[in-house]
C-alpha cells in the first residue's frame, strides 16, 4: 500500500511539474508576445511618421514642379501647348483654358489652396520661372497683374482628384491641369517601395480595405479615401528563440502530462491486477498445500491398518512420497519468490556438467511422470557439455518445466529433452506433445501469478509461479528461459546457458 501511495505521489508530482512548466511557458509566451506587439507598434508608428512626412514633401515637389510647368507656357497657342503637355506627362489627366468667370474663380475661392507666386514664401524657381517667361506680358501697357497658382480637390466621376490652376489676374484666362489620380497613387507607391526597405511593407489602400497586423494612417490631405498601410514583413523581436522555446515547453508539458496520466492509469491497472492475482494466489496456495497434506494424512491413516497388504503399503508410501515432493517443490518456489522480491537471492555459479545434471533430474522425476503415463526421451548427444550456472537453479527450472508438462500435456505421453550448442551458448530444449499454448497467451505465461484458464488448468490447479521464478533466476545467472513461439506440436521451452 505504501509503495502504491509513493508511486501515485511521484507521478502526481511529475504531472504537477509538467503543468507548472506549461503555465510558465504560456506566461513567457504572453510576455514576449506583448513585448513584440509593443515594439512593432512603436516601430510602425515611427515609420508611419517618417513615410507620411516624406509623402507630403514629395507631393509638395509635385505641386511646385507642375505649377512651374503650367506657368511656363506662352499665351500664344496656349491650348495646343496644354494638349501636348497632357500627352507628354502621365501625371496630367486633363488640361484646358477656362475663361474669366465663376468657373475660374472657383479654383481660387479658398486661401489654403492658393500659392502666391509673388510672395516671399514662394520658391524662387516658380517666381523666377514665371517672371522670366512672362516678363513682356506683365509689363504690357502697364497691366496690373496678380500671378497665382492654386491646388484644389475636384470631384470627378472616378472620385476626388487634384487639379492645378494658374492665372495672371482676375480678368485673364485660367490654365487648368487635372491630375491623374491613379498615376499619382502609383508615384507614391514607387516612393514607398524605395523608402520602406526590408522588413517593412508599406502600401496605399482604400479606407475600407482590411489587413491584419497592420497600422493604418489616413491620407486625407493627400488622397481622400485612401490610407497608408504598414505591416512588418518579419518579427521585430530579436528574441524569437524565446517564442520557439515557449511553444516547445508547452508541447513538452502536454506530452509529459499525457504520458504521466497514461503511466498512472497503466500502473493503477497493473496494481489492481497484481492485487487480484495475489488474492487468487492466497486461495490457490491454500488449496495447493491442503491437497497433498490431505493425501498424506489419508494414506498415513490407511497404513495404520493391521491387515494392510505389502503391495498396498508400498503404493501408499509412494503416494505419500510423491505428495511430500510436491509440497517440497511448492515451498522451494515460494522461498525463491520471496528471495527474489526482497533481493536476497544468492547464487553459486560454477562450471557445471549440464548433461550429468539433466541425467539426475530425469532419473529423479521420471518416476513421477511415469505415474501419469508419460515418458522422457533424453537425447544426450554431447552430454559432456558444461555451462556457467547455479546447478540448484537449473535443476529447479527443469523440474518446473517437467511438472507443467505433467499437469497440462499428459495426453501427449512424452517429453523430449535435447542438449545443443548455439554459438557461445548451451541450449536445452524441453518439448511436450500436448495441446500447446494459445497464441494470445504465449507472451503472458512468464508473468507472476498468471495461469492459463483452460480445462486442463482447472484439473491441475497451480499458483502460476513456476515459469516466472524460473525465468528470473535464469536471467540472474546470465542465462535465459523462453518459449519457442514457432513450435507447433505442443509447447517447447528453451533454456539458454552461458558457456
Amino acid at each position: 500500500m505504501r509503495r502504491r501511495i509513493r508511486s501515485v505521489i511521484t507521478w502526481l508530482g511529475l504531472i504537477g511539474s509538467a503543468l507548472l512548466m506549461a503555465v510558465l511557458a504560456v506566461w513567457l509566451l504572453y510576455v514576449e508576445s506583448e513585448r513584440q506587439k509593443m515594439n512593432e507598434t512603436r516601430f510602425l508608428e515611427g515609420e508611419s511618421e517618417r513615410l507620411k512626412t516624406r509623402l507630403l514633401e514629395y507631393f509638395r515637389e509635385i505641386q511646385l514642379e507642375t505649377g512651374r510647368q503650367l506657368t511656363a507656357f506662352h499665351e500664344e497657342g496656349l491650348s495646343n501647348q496644354l494638349r501636348r503637355w497632357q500627352g507628354a506627362n502621365l501625371l496630367i489627366g486633363g488640361a484646358e483654358v477656362v475663361g474669366p468667370g465663376m468657373a475660374a474663380d472657383w479654383y481660387f475661392s479658398e486661401e489654403d489652396a492658393v500659392i502666391d507666386l509673388d510672395s516671399a514664401e514662394t520658391p524662387s524657381v516658380l517666381r523666377g520661372g514665371y517672371y522670366s517667361e512672362n516678363k513682356e506680358f506683365t509689363e504690357y501697357e502697364g497691366l496690373s497683374v496678380a500671378p497665382v497658382i492654386a491646388w484644389k480637390l475636384q470631384e470627378l466621376q472616378s472620385g476626388e482628384t487634384w487639379s492645378v490652376a494658374h492665372r495672371l489676374g482676375p480678368q485673364s484666362g485660367t490654365r487648368v491641369g487635372v491630375i491623374n489620380r491613379d498615376e499619382l497613387i502609383e508615384a507614391f507607391s514607387q516612393l514607398l517601395g524605395e523608402l520602406s526597405g526590408s522588413g517593412l511593407s508599406a502600401e496605399i489602400e482604400t479606407v475600407d480595405s482590411k489587413m491584419n497586423n497592420a497600422l493604418r494612417v489616413p491620407l486625407e490631405e493627400l488622397l481622400p479615401g485612401r490610407t497608408l498601410v504598414l505591416r512588418p514583413e518579419s518579427p521585430v523581436s530579436d528574441r524569437a528563440w524565446l517564442t520557439t522555446f515557449g511553444y516547445g515547453m508547452v508541447a513538452l508539458s502536454f506530452v509529459l502530462c499525457g504520458c504521466s496520466a497514461w503511466l498512472i492509469s497503466r500502473q493503477a491497472t497493473r496494481e489492481r491486477r497484481e492485487a487480484l492475482r495475489k488474492t487468487t494466489f492466497v486461495s490457490q496456495i491454500s488449496h495447493e498445500f491442503k491437497t497433498p497434506l490431505t493425501s498424506i494424512g489419508l494414506y498415513a491413516d490407511l497404513m495404520s491398518a493391521d491387515d494392510l497388504s505389502k503391495e498396498k503399503r508400498h503404493k501408499y508410501l509412494d503416494t505419500i512420497g510423491r505428495e511430500s515432493q510436491r509440497l517440497t517443490d511448492l515451498i522451494d518456489n515460494l522461498l525463491a519468490l520471496s528471495s527474489l522480491e526482497q533481493g536476497r537471492k544468492s547464487y553459486r555459479i560454477t562450471l557445471t556438467n549440464v548433461g550429468a545434471l539433466i541425467d539426475q533430474v530425469v532419473s529423479d522425476y521420471g518416476y513421477a511422470l511415469s505415474k501419469d503415463g508419460m515418458s522422457v526421451r533424453w537425447n544426450k548427444g554431447e552430454s559432456e557439455r558444461t555451462a556457467k550456472i547455479d546447478g540448484a537453479v537449473l535443476r529447479q527450472v527443469l523440474v518446473n518445466i517437467l511438472d507443467n508438462a505433467r499437469k497440462y500435456a499428459a495426453e501427449g505421453k512424452e517429453v523430449s529433452i535435447d542438449l545443443t550448442q548455439n554459438g557461445e551458448r548451451t541450449v536445452i530444449r524441453v518439448a511436450d506433445r500436448g495441446p500447446g499454448i494459445a497464441s494470445k497467451l504465449k507472451h503472458r505465461i512468464f508473468e507472476s501469478f498468471y495461469q492459463e484458464k483452460t480445462q486442463l488448468a482447472d484439473k491441475s490447479p497451480g499458483v502460476g509461479l513456476g515459469l516466472s521464478i524460473s525465468r528470473k533466476m535464469m536471467r540472474d545467472c546470465g542465462g535465459d528461459l523462453s518459449l519457442d513461439l514457432d513450435y507447433k506440436n505442443g509447447a517447447r521451452f528453451l533454456i539458454s546457458l552461458a558457456i
